[in-house]
């Protein structure tokens, strides 16, 4: 399972910058895995369910197939039937990602904004 979070509006910006380098795309995303790792992926795992913590184990945070993109990733295949729920687990029962994505977002945000920032002067 796991749960794509992009920053839209990211191409615009980078368009008007013409001094940014390539080497941009790899700092975002580098920027959004430091701050994913220590602002969502340590809530989500405080929130995985542990029976054994193989959950909690196997979250983490990792570069997208498109520019700029990462994902919080969970990947025992039983994760999506806790975080979503079934017909006999209720929805919001055991979800983990969710509310870690919705605590940590707006830090993520700040940290891109702190190195653009420092980046740009």
């Amino acid at each position: 399972m796991q749960i794509s979070v992009k920053i839209q509006g990211l191409d615009e910006l980078l368009s008007r910058l013409q001094n940014f380098t390539s080497s941009a795309d790899d700092m975002i995303v580098q920027t959004m895995l430091n701050s994913a790792t220590e602002n969502i992926v340590v809530v989500a795992k405080a929130l995985a369910p542990k029976r054994t913590g193989a959950l909690a184990d196997s979250i983490e945070a990792r570069p997208g197939d498109e520019p700029r993109e990462i994902l919080i990733v969970a990947a025992k295949s039983y994760a999506p039937f806790l975080e979503f729920g079934t017909r006999y687990i209720p929805e919001g029962k055991f979800t983990f990602l969710r509310p870690a994505i919705q605590e940590g977002i707006d830090k993520l945000i700040e940290d891109l904004q702190r190195m653009f920032q420092e980046t740009l002067g």
